[in-house]
C-alpha cells in the first residue's frame, strides 16, 4: 500500500541526456584562434580573462588605399597571435592600436594617400585635446614594422607598387613632444613642495639642494653603499657572535606545528636570549649593537612594537622587565608580550630567522637580503646602467680588474636591450663605499642568478612592507652615525636623500603620528613630534630606477664634471648633446648660474670636438688622449669651490669704509691673519654691485681668450668666481643692484673699460 502511494520517478527523456551531453563537451571544447587570410574583412578576437571579446570590422571596401591599409591590419594580426617569434606583449600592443586605427579608417575622407597617417594623427590629437604631446602615430608605426619587416605575409600577397606605398607611409615622421619632461630625482622631489617645511620636511635649504643632481646622485649613492657595507659587517658580527655563544641552526627553527601565538613567543623567547647573552659581554661592540636592532627590527609586528623592543638594549634590567614582566612564572619570557610585539613572518626583508640559520653555518655564506638587493639597484641606477636591463644583471656581468693579485677595481658589462650593444659602466676602485658595496653584494650571489628582482615600492606603514622596512633601517642609531660620517667624509655633502627618505615615508607611510621614535640623527629638529599631515600631497610610490638613471646621467653631463665627458652615460655624445644639454632638461640646466652656463655650453659645442666616433682606432685614441689631457686638470672642484665660496658669504650693511677688490670683496683684517676659510665680507652698496657687474660683463667678451692663454686659471678661478658674483648680486639689496646697475650702464655708455683679467 505504501509502495504504491510512493511517487513513481519519470524517467528523463534522450533530449535531455543529449543536451547534458552537448553542454559538457561545448564546455570541454577547445576553442582555438585561426589566422586570418588578408581578404579577412573582420577580425574577431575571443575573450580572455584580461580581455573583453572584440571585433574588427573593415567596411570601406571601395578605396584601394584603404584596402592595401585592411591587409596591412590583417597581417599585424597574424604576426602577433600566429608567429612564435613575436614578443608576448605583442597580443595586447595590436588591439590597443589596431581597432581605434580601424574605426577612424572606415569613414576617413582621403584626400592625399601619402598624409593619411599625419590626418589620422592630427584627428587624435584633436579628439585626445593633447596637441603638442604624445602622437598616436609613434606607437601606429610599430605596426608596421611587425608587419612589413617581422612576416613575409603582406611580401608574398602585395603589389610592388602596394608595397612601396606601405613603405612610404611608413616614413611618416610623428610629431614631437613639445610637452615631454624627464623623470629625474630632481623632478620627483620637486612635486612634493611640502618636504620643504620645517616641521614635517627636511627644511628650505636641504629641499633646494634636491634640485642639484649631482648632490642628490652622490647621496643617494652614499646612502645605498653604506646599508650594504654596514649589513655585511653586521651579518660578521652576528656570526662570530652566535659562534662566541654556541648558537646553531636550530635556535632559529621555528616548529611547524605550533600555533601563530606559540610561534610567536618563540621568536620572542629567542630574541631574549640573544639579548640576554648580549649584555653579558663586558665591552659589546657597537656593530653588534647595531646588528642587534637589525634582529629587532626584522623581527617586531609593527613600528611601535620596533620601537619598545628597542629600550631591551639599553641594560640587562630593561630587558627583563621587558620580556617577563607580564609572565606568570617569574624569569618566563611573556606570551602575551610576544603576541603584541614579535612577528614571525618568513622570509622578511632584512635579518629574519631564514637569514639569521644561514648566518650560524660554520661555512660563512649569508644571503643577500630584499633591503641589500634594492640598495644594490639603486647603486646600477646611479652608474647609469639602463632600468630595464638591471634586473637581467648577473655575476658573470661584472669584470674585477686584478693589479699585484688583489682586486683594484671593478666594472660592469652589461648588454643593452633597446639598443642591441654591449656597454662597459665606468670603473670604481673597490677602497670607495660604492666598489667595496659591489664586491660584498656579488659575493653574496651565485654566478648564474639574477642579481635584482624587480619591485613596486609602495609607500606602506607595515614594518614588514619593503619601504617601511627601509625607513626604519635608516632610523636605526648606529646606521644614521655610518651615514652621517660617510657623507662628511666625502666632501662633507649634504644628507639630502637619508632625510628625504625619511621624511617622506614618516609622513606618507602613516608613521608621524606614533610619538616618540628611534634615533632621529638623521631628521631635522623636532621631526619626531606628531604633526597635522592630512592636508598633505603624498606620492602612492617612492622614485623607480628611471629616476635615478636621469639623475646620474644629469650629474655626470655637467659642465662642471669635465673628467667625464669622454661619457660612459650609456649613449653618445651627440645624444649627450641633444637629449641632456638642452632646453627639455631647464631644470637641470638652470642648476648653475646662467652666465656659466651659457659659457660651458659654448665650449662644449663649439671649440671642443667631441665626436670622435668617425674616427679610426688608433686616431680615435690619439684624439681621445689629447682632449683629456687639456681637462684632465679640472675637476668637480670647480662647483665645490663656487659652494665653498658662497658658504662664506657674509653680506655687510652700513659700512661706509674698507678696501674692495675687483669683485666686491671686503679686506677687513690683514691677509696674514686671515685663515684659508674665514668669511667673504661683501658691502651691500651700489660700487660693490657696480665691480660684479663689470667682472660679470668681462667675463662674457674674454672667456675665450682666458681659455687660450690661461685655461686652467679659467676653470679653476674665475668660473667659481662668476658662479659665485651671480649669486651675491641677487643677495644685495635691491637699491644697491638699481645704483650698481645704473653705475655700469653708465660706464659702458662712455665706453669706460675697467679691466679684470690683467694676464690677458
Amino acid at each position: 500500500m505504501e509502495d504504491s502511494e510512493k511517487k513513481v520517478r519519470k524517467p528523463k527523456s534522450s533530449d535531455y541526456y543529449e543536451q547534458l551531453l552537448q553542454s559538457e563537451f561545448n564546455h570541454k571544447e577547445f576553442v582555438g584562434e585561426f589566422k586570418y587570410p588578408l581578404e579577412a574583412r573582420e577580425i574577431i578576437v575571443r575573450k580572455t580573462s584580461k580581455l573583453i571579446k572584440l571585433k574588427i570590422r573593415m567596411t570601406d571596401t571601395n578605396n584601394p588605399d584603404k584596402e592595401v591599409l585592411y591587409k596591412f591590419i590583417v597581417a599585424a594580426y597574424n604576426y602577433a597571435y600566429f608567429d612564435k617569434s613575436a614578443a608576448l606583449s605583442a597580443k595586447q600592443f595590436f588591439l590597443s592600436i589596431a581597432p581605434r586605427f580601424v574605426e577612424w579608417l572606415n569613414i576617413a575622407v582621403v584626400t592625399n594617400r601619402f598624409e593619411i597617417l599625419k590626418e589620422y594623427e592630427e584627428y587624435q590629437f584633436d579628439k585626445m585635446s593633447n596637441h603638442g604631446g604624445v602622437s598616436r602615430l609613434t606607437s601606429l608605426k610599430t605596426l608596421f614594422c611587425h608587419a612589413l619587416d617581422k612576416s613575409i605575409e603582406l611580401h608574398e600577397a602585395l603589389t610592388s607598387s602596394e608595397l612601396s606605398y606601405l613603405y612610404e607611409l611608413r616614413k611618416t615622421k610623428a610629431s614631437p613632444n613639445l610637452n615631454k619632461t624627464q623623470i629625474s630625482l630632481a623632478s620627483y622631489f620637486g612635486s612634493i613642495s611640502w618636504l620643504r617645511r620645517d616641521d614635517v620636511g627636511i627644511g628650505h635649504e636641504l629641499y633646494n639642494v634636491l634640485a642639484s643632481p649631482n648632490l642628490t646622485v652622490k647621496s643617494l649613492s652614499l646612502t645605498a653603499s653604506t646599508v650594504i657595507n654596514v649589513l655585511a659587517k653586521y651579518k660578521q658580527e652576528l656570526h662570530s657572535f652566535f659562534k662566541s655563544e654556541g648558537v646553531d641552526f636550530s635556535l632559529f627553527l621555528i616548529p611547524k606545528n605550533l600555533s601563530h601565538t606559540k610561534k610567536r613567543k618563540f621568536v620572542g623567547s629567542t630574541i631574549y636570549r640573544l639579548l640576554s647573552a648580549y649584555h653579558r659581554m663586558k665591552t659589546p661592540s657597537c656593530v653588534l649593537k647595531g646588528a642587534l636592532e637589525v634582529v629587532l627590527l626584522s623581527n617586531s609586528n609593527n613600528f611601535k612594537s620596533f620601537q619598545f623592543l628597542l629600550s631591551a638594549l639599553a641594560s640587562k634590567t630593561q630587558c627583563d622587565d621587558l620580556f617577563t614582566s607580564q609572565s606568570q612564572f617569574k624569569g618566563e619570557v611573556s606570551s602575551v608580550f610576544c603576541a603584541g610585539t614579535c612577528s614571525q613572518v618568513m622570509p622578511g626583508n632584512l635579518f629574519s630567522f631564514e637569514v639569521l640559520q644561514q648566518i650560524t653555518l660554520d661555512k660563512f655564506s649569508p644571503p643577500a637580503t630584499v633591503i641589500e638587493e634594492l640598495m644594490f639597484s639603486w647603486l646600477m641606477a646611479s652608474q647609469c646602467v639602463q632600468p630595464f636591463d638591471i634586473p637581467k644583471l648577473t655575476v658573470g656581468s661584472f669584470r674585477l680588474l686584478k693589479v699585484g693579485g688583489k682586486v683594484r677595481n671593478i666594472e660592469c658589462e652589461y648588454f643593452k636591450g633597446r639598443a642591441k650593444v654591449f656597454h662597459t659602466t665606468r670603473s670604481l676602485s673597490v677602497s670607495t663605499l660604492e666598489g667595496e658595496a659591489l664586491v660584498s653584494y656579488l659575493s653574496l650571489r651565485k654566478e648564474s642568478e639574477y642579481l635584482v628582482e624587480k619591485r613596486a615600492l609602495v609607500i606602506s606603514n607595515g614594518v614588514n612592507s619593503l619601504v617601511g622596512t627601509l625607513y626604519c633601517l635608516l632610523t636605526t642609531r648606529v646606521l644614521s652615525n655610518y651615514l652621517i660620517e660617510h657623507h662628511r667624509k666625502l666632501d662633507n655633502i649634504p644628507l639630502s636623500m637619508p632625510r628625504a627618505l625619511i621624511s617622506l615615508i614618516k609622513n606618507t607611510g602613516g608613521y608621524a603620528g606614533i610619538e616618540g621614535g628611534p634615533y632621529n640623527g638623521l631628521l631635522v629638529e623636532d621631526a619626531s613630534k606628531p604633526v597635522a599631515t592630512t592636508n598633505l600631497t603624498c606620492p602612492v610610490t617612492l622614485f623607480g630606477f628611471q629616476a635615478i638613471k636621469n639623475s646620474a646621467v644629469h650629474a655626470f653631463s655637467d659642465p662642471y664634471t669635465l673628467n667625464y665627458l669622454i661619457n660612459k652615460n650609456s649613449h653618445s655624445n651627440q645624444t649627450e648633446k641633444r637629449h641632456y644639454l638642452n632646453s627639455e632638461n631647464e631644470n637641470w640646466i638652470n642648476s648653475a648660474g646662467r652666465i656659466t652656463r651659457e659659457v660651458m655650453l659654448d665650449l662644449i659645442n663649439n671649440v671642443y670636438d667631441l665626436d670622435f666616433e668617425d674616427l679610426n682606432t688608433k686616431g680615435k685614441k690619439e684624439a681621445v688622449e689629447r682632449f683629456n689631457s687639456e681637462f684632465m686638470s679640472v675637476t668637480q672642484s670647480v662647483s665645490y669651490k663656487a659652494g665653498e665660496m658662497l658658504s662664506r658669504l657674509r653680506i655687510i650693511t652700513g659700512q661706509n669704509k674698507g678696501e674692495i677688490n675687483e669683485v666686491g670683496v671686503s679686506a677687513l683684517d690683514s691677509v696674514e691673519d686671515t685663515p684659508k676659510l674665514s668669511f667673504l665680507y661683501v658691502m651691500d652698496s651700489a660700487v660693490v654691485a657696480w665691480k660684479m657687474f663689470n667682472y660679470l660683463h668681462e667675463f662674457k667678451k674674454h672667456y675665450k681668450k682666458l681659455l687660450s692663454r690661461n685655461s686652467e686659471y679659467l676653470y679653476k678661478t674665475v668660473l667659481p668666481t662668476v658662479e659665485w658674483a651671480e649669486h651675491t648680486l641677487s643677495q644685495l639689496s635691491k637699491e644697491s643692484q638699481e645704483a650698481g646697475q645704473a653705475i655700469f650702464e653708465n660706464a659702458i655708455k662712455n665706453r669706460v673699460v675697467v679691466s679684470v683679467f690683467h694676464s690677458i
